[in-house]
């Protein structure tokens, strides 16, 4: 039949305390005593109705019925096979994976109804400055590169507006200090590009600015071969001391003394006549911001040799350190962030160098030499990399965005000390509405952490402004960020069109009134979160069959007779798909209240009519009875009418 469900759920009054159900929604599962609650009638499956009516409730998403889920916002629902690159494994698997963790993706952010704090400020060691929360979506690539674990970000993390190359943080290096156990941030590894992504072309990775990578490595056979092929792969031009020595050697026999042909053993003043040429051609190209690779004669130690060039010519310096096959400790590649000198550090196994570790590394390297050009070139802005026009206004509605994202009042997250009497807006004794919907308690008043606005009084316990429907006090306070967004679709109605009942027939204006109280249309049934039981079955003894639950769209102009009232109702009701006739009624027809207390107590009068004939109504014979009535028996052509009233005893 129309309307019905495996599991109807009805709303329950009055639970007897021999009941020994158990509430889905709560953690330390209370019992129903005499509480409110929704009850299935065909399982186990029981809420407190002050747990049902939140509008998320996590602990039973996967129970029965489905019609009691919770709807999630259509702007949060990424497709199940999709996640961010930071839950990625990176072995191309699209499936998806516990994210409950992940703190550079939106999932604990928005879906969990998890908040971070906005402003971070003087609370990180390593950074002085404010650093500002930005969220940028997923389909605008949006990539950075930390400046605390240099690896690369997502979509989330922490900015500073303040310096000058604009520095980035994941969400976790931003918020180290404040985590109970300790956070290992793992070395980055190149993923793989998806498939449906095209391989990206050297005019997208290519640019990486004035960059010198020196290689590092106990074989320089290794070394050589590396770097011949990092030049070949990247089309970089490529400067090797060993070609230089030895053309230095045939050109000016007399000051190259050295006997031997072996470039492993030559003297200090060949070594620094060397160097010198070497720094003359890469400082050529670095000053025409050419990226150069060099493979220099000290091999063990490439920082200390070519730390002075790219200081004076203003370019990075990145170490690639090649392991021969015998070193197991090189077999994967693998970026390491800043070594011991403070350089940026890759790992390469000399063996596997193809063109795709070729491709990362100057993929990572672009990333690390934007944030290198913006600290010693400030006058450089981003639109001078080779990029397409399509990626240069990408990259300038991206920086937009994130600028718009400053705000006047800035709000940190605290640690409170016990004997700090300030209190939160959301549970302060001065909100009304606080006071009678969520009074005060020793949790609220002990909590130890708290959003303090740097700039005026307002301040909020972590507990209360983490809450989905707990923040209807500030509402009008600032700052605006923290205010409740109601969905785009669905849900919003013009501010002017009430339904009929809340409407008066007399006047032909539409101005909204009160109907918070309506049973009969759509506002409290959707906008406040709440619900209607959908299947009441002998309920209150309004029907003998099961009452289904209508809701028609107001575009139908539904309309029914209720079957209790006889008065005419619209869009919401209750009907009977058993009878015949398919009665109607009222939502506050059918749920009338069980039981109506009365003063005092009732003395039941009985009243008996007998005649003999045809009925006379002007005739009446009146017998009272204390507690019974006996019938005698009449005649055929005897009528009897029995009646009865309450009256108050005196």
């Amino acid at each position: 039949m129309n309307g019905w469900r495996n599991n109807p759920i009805v709303l329950m009054k009055i639970i007897p305390t021999t009941y020994d159900w158990l509430c889905l929604a709560c953690d330390a599962g209370d019992p129903f005593l005499l509480e409110a609650s929704y009850r299935c009638t065909d399982c186990d499956f029981a809420l407190h109705k002050r747990c049902a009516e939140q509008p998320y409730y996590g602990a039973v998403l996967d129970e029965c019925p489905p019609y009691l889920k919770a709807v999630r916002p259509q702007s949060y629902d990424f497709p199940s096979k999709v996640k961010c690159r930071n839950c990625r494994d990176g072995s191309g698997e699209e499936e998806f994976s516990a994210v409950d963790d992940c703190h550079d993706c939106l999932m604990q952010t928005n879906l969990r109804h998890k908040s971070l704090p906005t402003v971070l400020r003087n609370k990180d060691a390593h950074h002085d400055h404010r650093l500002n929360l930005v969220i940028m979506p997923f389909g605008y690539d949006y990539k950075y590169l930390c400046a605390r674990c240099e690896a690369i970000g997502y979509s989330v993390g922490y900015k500073c507006y303040e310096c000058n190359e604009l520095p980035n943080f994941h969400v976790a290096c931003a918020l180290l200090q404040w985590w109970p156990s300790p956070i290992k941030l793992l070395a980055w590894v190149p993923a793989s590009w998806p498939e449906e992504a095209s391989q990206p072309t050297m005019t997208e990775i290519g640019d990486v600015g004035p960059t010198i990578m020196a290689m590092k490595g106990r074989s320089q056979d290794w070394n050589r071969e590396v770097a011949f092929n990092l030049a070949r792969f990247l089309k970089y031009p490529l400067i090797d001391t060993r070609d230089i020595h030895q053309t230095l050697r045939k050109s000016f026999p007399s000051s190259f003394s050295s006997q031997t042909n072996d470039d492993n053993n030559i003297t200090t003043e060949e070594s620094s006549a060397t160097l010198v040429v070497a720094s003359g051609f890469a400082s050529s190209q670095l000053n025409l911001k050419i990226p150069v690779i060099i493979n220099g004669p000290h091999p063990l130690t490439p920082g200390a040799t070519w730390r002075p060039l790219a200081v004076s010519s203003g370019a990075r310096l990145v170490i690639i350190e090649c392991h021969p096959p015998e070193e197991e400790v090189g077999r994967q590649h693998h970026y390491a962030g800043r070594g011991d000198d403070g350089l940026s550090l890759f790992h390469v196994d000399a063996e596997s160098f193809d063109r795709k570790k070729a491709e990362d590394i100057a993929s990572k390297i672009h990333l690390l030499s934007r944030q290198h050009d913006e600290k010693y070139n400030p006058t450089t802005t981003k639109t001078t990399n080779k990029l397409a026009p399509a990626a240069k206004e990408k990259e300038e509605e991206e920086e937009g965005k994130q600028n718009r994202r400053k705000n006047d009042h800035l709000h940190q997250w605290a640690e409170k000390s016990p004997n700090d009497d300030s209190g939160c807006i959301a549970c302060s004794p001065d909100d009304v509405h606080f006071v009678t919907k969520f009074p005060i308690n020793t949790v609220r008043t002990v909590e130890s952490y708290y959003y303090q606005c740097a700039d005026c009084d307002f301040a909020l316990h972590k507990h209360c402004a983490e809450k989905p429907d707990d923040t209807f006090g500030v509402m009008n306070r600032c700052p605006p960020y923290l205010k409740a967004d109601h969905p785009q679709q669905g849900y919003d109605f013009p501010s002017k069109v009430k339904c009929r009942n809340c409407r008066d027939d007399d006047e032909d204006d539409v101005e909204e009134l009160s109907v918070d109280n309506c049973h009969d249309c759509l506002t409290k049934t959707n906008l406040h979160h709440k619900f209607l039981p959908t299947v009441l079955r002998n309920y209150k003894n309004v029907h003998d069959h099961r009452l289904n639950l209508v809701i028609m769209p107001f575009g139908y102009n539904y309309k029914y007779l209720c079957g209790s009232c006889d008065k005419i109702g619209y869009s919401v009701g209750y009907k009977c798909y058993e009878c015949d006739e398919r009665p109607n009624y009222h939502v506050a027809c059918a749920l009338i209240p069980l039981f109506r207390t009365l003063p005092r107590p009732l003395n039941n009068f009985i009243t008996a009519h007998m005649e003999t004939g045809p009925p006379n109504p002007t005739s009446y014979l009146y017998s009272s009875y204390s507690s019974s009535t006996s019938y005698a028996a009449a005649s055929s052509s005897s009528t009897c009418y029995v009646s009865s009233f309450f009256s108050h005893s005196s």
